[in-house]
């Protein structure tokens, strides 16, 4: 009724007041509540390396959020003033840390979480002379030397390549023309003519060779050589036909490509069965699951990593079922240092057994830990204190 009689009878003035009138509570409503802030948290293990797929909230409110691969959170829009952040993972006691979050700022913090379910004893990965194949060794020495393209099984699959010229579009100076037999001809620096190509050490000479006719996931490695100046001298070919450029290919020979699954079941949903026990932690049944030493699996050392000398670990996370075998769908890392740690790991473990768990006199499925630690020769003699109990598999 005010409203309307306003309306009716107040013209313009009446009109401006009933606009102070609507604004006046929004105004203070706005000086009475500061901005909310933005919590970034690093949640690490014991010994300082990032713990994935942790459960962060923060009380009182609806603000959640996980751990990403690294074991950082991002949390937004958390009230200011003083909040408490609590952490919970499976496998680790929970853990909650409080701060004091200004309006309209970000706050970095880093919290520790403790084991509390056992893990099994850590499987030690030494990279040696034979952490890649005796064929790779040259590549692996000219890349070093640096001079020229080279490309690691690893990072062609991270290109995620269609046909594998659509690499050579990302390397400066190439450039692909159609010629009469050939869609996708590579060119190297203005040259009109063809680079050779080396498979497996073998020159490829009798005519152009359809680079497309490759799969890129059937490389081990490649090489890259733009022009005469970058050609090593055992690459030059008969008749100086690497003149026009080299590329070097090497394929992957009799090695079984079992087909990489994807974790079906999260860290979440896994907390959840073992919470309605359907599937038990170590400290849950009466005899743990144990490797069965018959059976025992050896991770391959990533070949770029070991060039490189880069040690790393990888702490994995999977349910080994009433059979003895590892439910793949259930695999994940709560720890790694890097991803290629993790895929050696992720291949291997289809042809893990174990000794499956039983509780009350009966078989159950169980959630097992399973550190590994990958070792370059450079550091091979002299293994942490951390790693006082690994064993050689």
């Amino acid at each position: 009724m005010l409203t309307t009689h306003l309306l009716r009878s107040g013209g313009v003035g009446a009109l401006a007041a009933l606009a102070v009138i609507a604004a006046a509570p929004l105004s203070a409503h706005a000086q009475g509540s500061p901005s909310p802030g933005i919590v970034l948290l690093a949640v690490h293990d014991s010994s300082g390396v990032g713990i994935a797929d942790a459960q962060v909230t923060v009380a009182g409110t609806t603000v959640q959020g996980e751990t990403d691969e690294g074991g950082t959170a991002r949390l937004a829009n958390v009230p200011a003033g003083v909040a408490r952040i609590d952490v919970r993972r499976l496998g680790f006691r929970p853990a909650a840390i409080r701060m004091t979050v200004a309006a309209g700022a970000s706050v970095t913090t880093k919290i520790t979480l403790i084991r509390a379910v056992p893990q099994l004893s850590t499987i030690l990965v030494r990279g040696s002379a034979h952490a890649y194949p005796a064929r790779l060794a040259g590549f692996y020495h000219r890349r070093q030397v640096g001079i020229g393209h080279f490309y690691t099984r690893e990072e062609i699959e991270k290109q995620h390549l269609y046909k594998l010229t659509d690499l050579f579009r990302r390397i400066p100076g190439m450039q692909l023309v159609q010629t009469d037999v050939i869609q996708n001809a590579v060119r190297m620096r203005g040259e009109s003519c063809a680079p050779l190509v080396i498979m497996d050490g073998n020159p490829l000479a009798a005519a152009e060779f359809d680079l497309d006719a490759v799969d890129p996931q059937s490389i081990d490695a490649m090489e890259v050589y733009s022009g005469l100046a970058e050609v090593p001298p055992g690459m030059m070919g008969p008749n100086g036909l690497g003149s026009c450029g080299v590329i070097a290919i090497w394929s992957r020979t009799g090695e079984r490509r079992p087909k990489k699954s994807k974790r079906t079941v999260t860290a979440d949903e896994l907390t959840k069965l073992v919470a309605s026990l359907q599937v038990y932690t170590a400290n849950q049944v009466d005899v743990p699951a144990q490797p069965d030493t018959s059976k025992r699996v050896q991770p391959e050392y990533p070949e770029a990593l070991f060039a490189e000398h880069v040690n790393g670990r990888v702490t994995a996370e999977f349910v080994v079922d009433t059979t003895g075998q590892v439910l793949m769908q259930t695999f994940g890392a709560i720890s790694s240092t890097n991803a290629a740690f993790t895929e050696a790991v992720r291949r291997v473990l289809p042809d893990a057994m174990f000794t499956p768990a039983s509780r009350d006199g009966h078989l159950v499925r169980q959630v097992v830990y399973q550190p590994f630690t990958f070792i370059a020769d450079s550091s091979a003699t002299r293994p942490s204190s951390q790693d006082d109990d690994a064993r050689t598999y």
